[in-house]
């Protein structure tokens, strides 16, 4: 079952996936560093803007994030995500997305025994006009 996009649907999601055996997680994290839209998409039952904002995504940015989530989960950590609760009152701009600990040098690297992930944090907040 799909989860939504929000506080609870990703912390369920992360209790899967980090209770999986070591090879399923290998699964889930390989697709996760493949194509992180078709994970997302996947995973979470997603409104017809976040589609929308999940497929203009630029493909580096994508990529890096994919990796650093996927690096996250094989070192049993798991991503500290927030997504602030849309106020039914106000028509909000688009969301703003805030990534800390995002390293271009996370990248899992083939060459290297090990890999080292950074404490990575997700912001989603709504701005109002």
């Amino acid at each position: 079952m799909k989860q939504n996009l929000d506080n609870a649907g990703v912390a369920a999601l992360q209790d899967h996936v980090l209770a999986l055996l070591a090879s399923d997680l290998l699964l889930e994290t390989n697709l996760l560093r493949t194509d992180l839209q078709l994970y997302v998409d996947s995973r979470f039952d997603l409104s017809s803007s976040q589609q929308q904002q999940l497929q203009t995504m630029s493909p580096s940015f994508s990529t890096s994030l994919g990796q650093a989530i996927a690096n996250s989960w094989e070192q049993g950590v798991r991503v500290d995500f927030y997504k602030e609760e849309k106020d039914e009152d106000k028509v909000p701009d688009p969301k703003e997305m805030t990534v800390f600990g995002l390293d271009p040098t996370v990248a899992n690297d083939s060459q290297s025994a090990q890999t080292y992930a950074h404490p990575l944090m997700i912001r989603i907040r709504y701005n109002y006009k």
